[in-house]
């Protein structure tokens, strides 16, 4: 009995250095892991900036073709489709 208990705490404990092994060499992998999803979040949040200030753009030249009231009613439409679909868009990832 005890020769089967001596056995499996030594299987266990092979088991554990060897697990500790494999964290100390994994560190620099999720290290650069967490660097890289870091500056990753950084840029995505410079771009949804950048749209959300094109998208005020393109609402602006939205509007201008509104008002104008001239040939431009057609454009207007579309543009305004347009505008809510990027607005939409901007939403669900923003």
């Amino acid at each position: 009995m005890e020769a089967v208990i001596e056995k499996e705490c030594s299987a266990l404990g092979g088991l554990f250095q060897t697990l500790i092994g494999d964290m100390k060499s994994s560190y620099p992998i999720w290290e650069d892991f967490i660097t890289k999803a870091g500056k990753l979040q950084s840029q995505l949040r410079a771009t949804v900036v950048a749209v959300a200030a094109f998208l005020d753009a393109f609402q602006k030249v939205a509007d201008l073709a509104t008002n104008s009231r001239a040939l431009l009613c057609t454009s207007s439409l579309s543009l305004h489709r347009a505008e809510k679909f990027c607005g939409l868009f901007a939403l669900s990832y923003g």
